[in-house]
């Protein structure tokens, strides 16, 4: 349980809530400020067969979830999750087949009071739920609350039943403080309590969103809040109309909204909007009543007789049936889908696509045709769908972004890049912020994008292919052309003959590998022949310009022999004591005039480390190989000996700049070792 960037505050009449820090420049989109580990939770009705029970993983198709031998109801995905549930599991476990079979607020509370009874330090002064708000004067005497307690107590254990008040107050707790727990496509599996983030008031437009990895929540702003401001949590669904949602949060958590929403007139009134019997324009209701309805904005037709509130009526109703009631017995996509199509068909005779009930219809719609692989339908749904969420949601919410990553799949499907890479941009812009950078939920766009990548790649190889291929079918020979003017295809520019053909004729390609390579050759021999010369008359340290080298032509000045020397606490090396040029002059004898030691002639002197060096250069010299690299340069190496060393790790190496048109400005290297 983590919170950043923001900072607990009390307002009276409002209770705690929590605000952008004051000091800074507030919170960005996409700003994570609390991590959150549900203290319980527990999977909804109908969830529980093919979800694991711990980290709320879906079933796969191709392993069967691992039953608790002991409940027989508990499911586990892995050995893994099976084990870090026994701690939880074990007091529960009795009586959890019984809890499975209640409304998932009881499941809820009987979970926690199975919890409680095992960790004992979570009882009294360090419960973690003390400082959540029970409602108790708003419950007091509620006939609901007492049956469903009684209901509860009769199932689960009575040692781990506790005293009736503290019953009753956990009851408040958990059905005014849960937060439903949905999955990656944002649908409701499970509901927890977060102690932390219950402490974020509601408004209906809010900045935050809460985003689930199994049960663990993060919840992100995904708009700009300035320094100071109240960060807000929609309690509620946002696509339902004004009235709806003030019930709603007025049954379940005791407060009417007076949020910027709620206040907005106008959107409650587009949300109501109707067609036009006369010519299918939208019709506002009136903002008195909101029952009867207006002129139309296009035809001015007025007169709306109770045949039409019937209808009117009659589709609303359908469409919240459709919508909220369940089916058992017949649940799945395609069910869903018939259902939906049959209502839309229904309500579009008379509500207006703006109508939130439409929306609705549309988004069930949507999802099912996504999910069956009906791509042309899901497109055709996903474009008036995408309409009536930029009305009434905000721009960065993760409803927008789930649209925009199914039409992608959808346009990748029929084939549709253009369209497709577009709507993949917006949504891993939109999961970016609301789900952050490394989430699966971008990985799996990311993943996208590179497929619309390489079949982009693979259509432009196709084309050029093509393309070559028509060429060389319409590359046809001049109709002057005469065997005696060939030359000019080999060559234009030496064309003499006909200078018109030079522009009207094509030049034919030419591969002048064969000069290179004759060059690389002219090149390596020249360069043997230098390092004799320069091995017989020893080796200097000093910069020398190219117009040393006979033959290689270069500008730029280059070290003929640089002695380097690695790892070495000795400041001089053996090749610089002796080698001829580097070693200082007697002030008797100069170095010709020297007089032969009286001990050793010059066959029997032994030979110095310089000489050593440079014999072994000289009886390699026939072994080099000239090689040209893939990066544009000529290197020298030994094709048979490894890479050798003296042993207190010295040696020299020898560049000298290539002369090669094609290869400039490169060098060929030797290392000289020993």
């Amino acid at each position: 349980m983590v919170r950043y960037h923001v900072e607990i505050f009390l307002e009276p009449g409002k209770g705690r809530g929590l605000r952008a820090s004051r000091s800074g420049k507030g919170l960005e989109p996409g700003t994570l400020i609390i991590t959150e580990r549900p203290y319980c939770y527990a999977l909804l009705n109908g969830e529980e067969e093919n979800h694991c029970h711990y980290c709320l993983a879906e079933e796969r198709k191709d392993e069967k979830l691992l039953l608790c031998p002991g409940c027989t109801t508990a499911r586990y995905c892995n050995e893994q999750c099976k084990k870090s549930a026994e701690l939880d599991h074990k007091a529960e476990c009795r009586g959890y087949r019984q809890l499975m079979l209640m409304p998932y607020h009881l499941r809820l509370i009987g979970r926690i009071i199975y919890r409680q009874h095992v960790r004992k330090l979570e009882t009294g002064p360090l419960d973690p739920l003390n400082d959540l708000c029970s409602h108790m004067e708003d419950l007091a005497g509620s006939f609901g609350m007492d049956s469903q307690l009684g209901y509860l107590a009769r199932v689960v254990d009575k040692d781990v039943i506790p005293n009736w008040a503290y019953f009753q107050r956990l009851f408040g707790k958990v059905t005014c403080n849960c937060f439903a727990i949905s999955n990656s496509e944002l649908k409701d599996i499970a509901v927890g309590v977060y102690p932390q983030a219950a402490m974020l008031n509601h408004s209906c437009k809010s900045n935050t969103i809460a985003t689930f990895q199994g049960p663990n929540m993060e919840i992100r702003t995904f708009a700009h809040v300035p320094p100071g401001e109240e960060v807000f949590h929609a309690y509620v669904q946002k696509g339902v109309t004004t009235d709806r949602r003030r019930d709603d949060l007025l049954e379940k958590y005791f407060f009417f909204c007076q949020c910027l929403d709620c206040l907005d007139l106008e959107r409650d009134l587009r949300m109501r909007t109707v067609k036009c019997p006369n010519c299918g324009g939208p019709v506002l209701p009136n903002s008195e009543s909101k029952t009867v309805y207006e002129k139309c904005s296009r035809c001015e037709h007025d007169d709306f007789d109770e045949e039409f509130h019937e209808k009117v009526d009659t589709a609303v109703e359908y469409a919240d049936n459709v919508i909220t009631k369940e089916r058992r017995w017949c649940n799945g996509l395609e069910y869903e889908m018939q259902f939906r199509q049959n209502c839309l068909l229904e309500i579009d005779k008379v509500l207006h696509e703006d109508n939130v009930h439409t929306i609705r219809i549309l988004v069930g719609l949507f999802h099912a045709a996504a999910g069956l692989g009906e791509w042309r339908q899901a497109i055709e749904w996903g474009q008036r769908l995408e309409r009536g969420l930029n009305l009434y949601l905000q721009a960065n919410e993760p409803d927008v972004g789930n649209l925009h990553h199914k039409l992608a799949k959808a346009y990748f499907h029929l084939g549709d890049q253009e369209k497709g890479r577009f709507h993949a941009l917006k949504a891993k812009e939109i999961y970016t912020i609301t789900h952050g950078r490394r989430k699966p939920q971008v990985k799996m766009v990311k993943d996208l994008l590179k497929e619309f990548d390489e079949v982009v790649s693979d259509d432009e190889e196709e084309e050029g292919k093509e393309e070559e291929d028509d060429d060389k079918r319409s590359r046809k020979l001049p109709s002057d052309w005469n065997p005696a003017d060939y030359k000019c295809w080999i060559d234009p520019r030496e064309n003499k003959r006909n200078a018109e053909k030079k522009e009207a004729d094509p030049p034919r390609k030419i591969d002048f590998s064969y000069r290179e390579e004759a060059q690389v050759k002219r090149e390596g021999k020249a360069f043997r022949s230098k390092l004799s010369s320069l091995l017989d008359n020893g080796a200097t340290r000093k910069e020398t310009s190219s117009t040393h080298l006979n033959g290689l032509n270069t500008a730029r000045p280059s070290r003929v022999m640089c002695l380097r020397q690695d790892e070495s606490n000795r400041r001089s090396s053996s090749l610089d004591r002796y080698t001829a040029n580097s070693r200082p002059a007697s002030p008797r004898y100069t170095t010709y005039s020297r007089p032969e030691s009286p001990r050793y002639t010059t066959s029997s002197r032994p030979a110095s480390p310089a000489s050593l060096a440079l014999d072994r250069a000289r009886n390699l010299l026939n072994k080099i190989e000239v090689k040209t690299s893939t990066s544009g340069s000529l290197a020298l190496s030994r094709p048979s000996y490894g890479a050798g060393r003296y042993d207190d790790r010295r040696y020299a190496s020898l560049r000298i700049p290539s002369a090669s048109r094609r290869f400039q400005p490169a060098y060929m290297a030797i290392t000289l070792s020993r």
